[in-house]
Formats: C-alpha cells, sequence, structure tokens
C-alpha cells in the first residue's frame, strides 16, 4: 500500500528543514578548515521508490531553494519549473561560482525570492564589482531578501541612474551606496564598506518605512586620516554626489544598531545621530570608543534620554585580552515585571564603551538633568568578574566623592540593583552617608535589589544593617529588601578554632537568616535558593 502523496511531500518537507544538501569540499580549500560531509540530504528520498521519486521530483519549492547548492545542473533548474529561487554564494559553494557566469544567472535572477553573496570571504579579486554592474536596470518582482558585498572600493557614478527595481524586497545587507528601488524596505544592514555618515544619510531616506537598521561602520570627516587609496579616492567621489545632509525622519523605526571602531567613526555616529529623528520607542543599540566625549554626546541626545527612559543600567565587564567595557542601558519601566528580575532590553536605549568601572561617575554626569531627575530605578551589575584578590564590584577603584556628587543628581530613584558588587561596601555607605549640604542620597529610595554570589563577611552584613537603621531614623526607610544569589546563605568568616570544625556546624555557624533585616524593613523578600549555595566557608 502506498502513501499518499501529502504524506509523502510532507517528509519531504520534514527533512528538507534538518537534512539539506551539501557540496563537496570546495578544490583547493586547506583541509584544517572545517567542512561538513558532503551529501544529498533529503535528494535522497527520491531514490526510495518510483512513486516518491514521481512525488520528490514534482516539489518545485525545494528544488528552487537548492538551485545553487552544485554547479549549475540543468535537471534541477528544470525541476525548479516556476518556483521562486534561493541564489546563494556561501563560502563552501566558492568552487563553482565561476561556473554561475552572467549567462547562467540572467535568466533565473528575475524568479529570486533570496539571493545572498558575501565577497569578503572570496579570494578571486577579479570579481570585485560583478554585481553592481550586473544588477543595474535589472527588474527582480519577486526578491525579498538581497545579501551583497561587492568590494568596497568599487562605484561607478556614471551609473547612479541605473537603478535596481525591486518592489518587495523586504531585507538588504549590502556595502555600497547601490542604486536600488525597494518601497517596502524594512531592515537595511550597512555592512563594512565606505560608509560616510552623509552617504548613509542620503540613502536611508529612501527608505521610509524602515523598522530595522544596522551600521558596522561609520565614517566622520576626519576621513582622510584613516581611508587609504584607492579607497580614499573612490569616497571622494561618492560624496561629490551627495546632497547636503538635512533631518530625516523614521518613524517606524524599531530598532538601530551602530559600531565604532575607531575615532573617525565616533565623529561619524555623533553626526548621524544628529540628522535623525526617531521614535522614542526605539531600541538604540551604540557601540564605541572609549572617549569620554563620545559617551556624554551619546547620552546627552534625545533618542538616549527621552523622559519615558527611567530605568538606568550600568553593566561592567572584563574580558581576557579585551579589556573593559561599560554598557548603558536606558529603558522605560515595564509595570508587569516584578523587581530584582533580570530585564531583556526592549525598547531600550544602549550604549557600550570601552572604559574602566572607574569612569562610571562620568557616566553618571554624562545623563542631562531632566532626565537624570526623572530616572526612577537604577541598577548597578558587576557582570564578569576576573578580580585578582576579593571581588570589590564595580566600584573598586571609583572615587567616593565623585560618586556621591554623581548619585545625588538622581534624586527621584526608588529602586537600587546591586548585582554581583563583592564585599565593596561603598555604596551602601552612601545610603546612609550624607553629603557637606546635607542631602541624602536617593531619598525616594524604596526597594534595595542585593544579587550576592561570591559571599560577603560578617561586617558587610552590618554595614548593610547600619544603613538601613539610618535611614530608618532619618525617616527615609527602605520599605522592601530583596535578597538572591547562590552567595547569600552564608558569611565567608572563618569560624574559632574552639568551635566544632564539622562542615554543618561552620554553615549553622555563618548563616545568613535575614532576621535583623527584617525588623528593620516592612518587607524582606528571600529569593535565595538553599540548593545552588556556593558561598566559600574557608
Amino acid at each position: 500500500m502506498l502513501l499518499p502523496d501529502d504524506v509523502v511531500c510532507e517528509l519531504f518537507y520534514a527533512l528538507a528543514s534538518i537534512d539539506p544538501p551539501i557540496c563537496p569540499r570546495p578544490k583547493g580549500e586547506p583541509r584544517y578548515k572545517p567542512h561538513r560531509p558532503a551529501t544529498l540530504g533529503w535528494i535522497s528520498l527520491t531514490h526510495v521508490c518510483r512513486h516518491w521519486r514521481s512525488v520528490g521530483i514534482d516539489l518545485a519549492t525545494l528544488w528552487g531553494q537548492i538551485v545553487c547548492t552544485f554547479q549549475p545542473i540543468d535537471e534541477i533548474i528544470q525541476r525548479t519549473k516556476s518556483a521562486p529561487l534561493t541564489i546563494e554564494f556561501s563560502p563552501s559553494r566558492r568552487s563553482y561560482k565561476s561556473e554561475w557566469h552572467d549567462d547562467v544567472l540572467s535568466p533565473l535572477v528575475p524568479r529570486a525570492r533570496v539571493f545572498r553573496d558575501c565577497l569578503y570571504v572570496s579570494r578571486n579579486g577579479d570579481e570585485w564589482g560583478r554585481w553592481y554592474t550586473f544588477f543595474a536596470n535589472r527588474a527582480l518582482p519577486v526578491l525579498e531578501e538581497l545579501i551583497l558585498s561587492d568590494g568596497r572600493n568599487f562605484y561607478l557614478p556614471e551609473r547612479e541612474g541605473e537603478v535596481l527595481n525591486a518592489p518587495r524586497l523586504r531585507t538588504l545587507a549590502i556595502d555600497i551606496a547601490r542604486p536600488i528601488y525597494a518601497p517596502m524596505l524594512r531592515s537595511l544592514h550597512a555592512s563594512f564598506g565606505l560608509w560616510h555618515w552623509k552617504i548613509l544619510l542620503a540613502y536611508i531616506r529612501r527608505f521610509p518605512l524602515l523598522e530595522d537598521f544596522r551600521a558596522d561602520i561609520i565614517i566622520g570627516e576626519d576621513y582622510k586620516n584613516v581611508v587609504l587609496s584607492p579607497d580614499l579616492a573612490t569616497l571622494e567621489s561618492m560624496l561629490r554626489h551627495v546632497c547636503e545632509p538635512s533631518i530625516v525622519t523614521l518613524s517606524h523605526l524599531k530598532s538601530l544598531i551602530i559600531t565604532a571602531e575607531n575615532c573617525c567613526d565616533v565623529d561619524g555616529i555623533l553626526a548621524l545621530l544628529s540628522h535623525l529623528e526617531l521614535p522614542s520607542t526605539v531600541a538604540l543599540t551604540v557601540t564605541g570608543a572609549s572617549e569620554a566625549t563620545f559617551a556624554a554626546s551619546c547620552l546627552a541626545h534625545h533618542s538616549f534620554c527621552n523622559l519615558r527612559r527611567d530605568v538606568l543600567s550600568i553593566i561592567d565587564t572584563c574580558h581576557v585580552g579585551l579589556g573593559y567595557r561599560l554598557r548603558v542601558s536606558l529603558c522605560e519601566r515595564d509595570p508587569s515585571s516584578s523587581v530584582g528580575v533580570h530585564r531583556r532590553p526592549q525598547g531600550c536605549a544602549q550604549l557600550t564603551v570601552y572604559s574602566a568601572p572607574r569612569y562610571i561617575p562620568d557616566i553618571l554626569d554624562s545623563i542631562p538633568p531632566m532626565a537624570a531627575s526623572t530616572m526612577r530605578e537604577l541598577s548597578f551589575s558587576h557582570a564578569i568578574c576576573l578580580c585578582t584578590g576579593p571581588c570589590l564590584g564595580s566600584m573598586a577603584n571609583v572615587d567616593p566623592r565623585r560618586l556621591t556628587t554623581s548619585l545625588l543628581r538622581f534624586s527621584g530613584i526608588t529602586t537600587l540593583e546591586l548585582r554581583r558588587q563583592g564585599s565593596n561596601q561603598l555604596v551602601i555607605r552612601l545610603l546612609a552617608a550624607t553629603s557637606p549640604t546635607s542631602e541624602i542620597v536617593f531619598p525616594e529610595l524604596r526597594t534595595l535589589v542585593l544579587e550576592i554570589h561570591d559571599g560577603t563577611d560578617a561586617a558587610w552584613w552590618d554595614g548593610l544593617r547600619a544603613m538601613l537603621a539610618a535611614r530608618k531614623e532619618a525617616g527615609r526607610p527602605i520599605g522592601r529588601l530583596v535578597v538572591q544569589g547562590d552567595g547569600a546563605s552564608h558569611t565567608k568568616d572563618m569560624r574559632s578554632t574552639q568551635l566544632e570544625e564539622t562542615l554543618d556546624g561552620d554553615l549553622e555557624y555563618l548563616r545568613i537568616t535575614l532576621e535583623p533585616e527584617r525588623q528593620l524593613v516592612d518587607e524582606v523578600v528571600d529569593e535565595r535558593d538553599a540548593w545552588t549555595c556556593n558561598c566559600q566557608v574557608g
């Protein structure tokens, strides 16, 4: 009894999703480079029996997805019938690319729904600029995704009028400002290339419906010091054909990601941001250099510190070989989320700078006064700890006076989160201390969240209780204390040698019960997990 055709079809589609065909290793490719073994994948189902073969050969959609997996094969091309095609030249298919010359591709490209080719992985420099001329004056009525890399020093100003017509294009990744008509474009990735901020600004003006925009590099006015010939001549030729910059409104934008690698990029980023009118809810991510002026200028931009964003998070990390990074996030409070729960930045503005944690006061000072006064939640997180001695968290090398002055600007904070701050008591002490003008830090503070992983000594807990008592006495009590982390169950102090030296005895002696804290606040939320206790008792 034969399986029904629709069941066999589902088997083909299911296998195609997990086992696509893979071409053999490209000729001449070194053996040390990883390459999955060649396989026919789902095509092997056509060898099961005549019935399955007849069904499989008739699935034009599946054949259209693998038309470029191997060298041009007339039989595969014929099986695609009139189905939309996926034309992709991945690194593993480079050995076949020369066989896909223009005469073979030209009749197929109008049927392409997806076209991907990133030339930067190719060894053949003669191909640079091939697609720039190939797509000129072409009409691709069903194209929805286009990913191209032509070689960034290729530009023909005399062909600016030869536009690629792609009315259904929604996703574009490109390394040069190719003239394209794509009124439905939703996602643009300006990949590595000669993207001067003026060129990029003029280019995105063509796509008013953009929802996602990413730029890997943005060149500023100091380009002559970083762009080499022949790229310099190409860039200057492109700039001569760009109109004077003016404000571009991207009212549909949901996500903007920009990366800076040097000072030239920083200059270009700031210039681009100053000419963009963005929705207040856009998720903005900027990764920049270490200049303090860059961080200050970005944070002062209205796209970062609009008054709807009232949650400020500063995360410091340190990676071996990469150094320090500070990630600053500004978000809008989610009323449905519980206090103390890690938030995934949705609709947030995020800035990453290559700076050590000691510059945290500079970051805080960069927040405009109006935005600082409307902040309601503040979080410090010591995400990746490479401390050689006892961990002192984000504030290990911060000047206490500068930090006090910076924190006093955030007078409306109601929730403070201190995550992985080790045994450092600086912020805890500042919450109880007053400045020379008798101003108390965070006078409206009502919720304190402590996430402890490396353990703390008894003196740290004594300092916490002293701060809670001082604020209560001053009429500024903390009403809610949330304690989390696998290092918050016991102190790290060694017990007396006269006491029982068993492990159980040590743990009981060093246990943090949170009973003293319950006498000082209205509510203690104990979110510690005894089963994951990571306290170091000796």
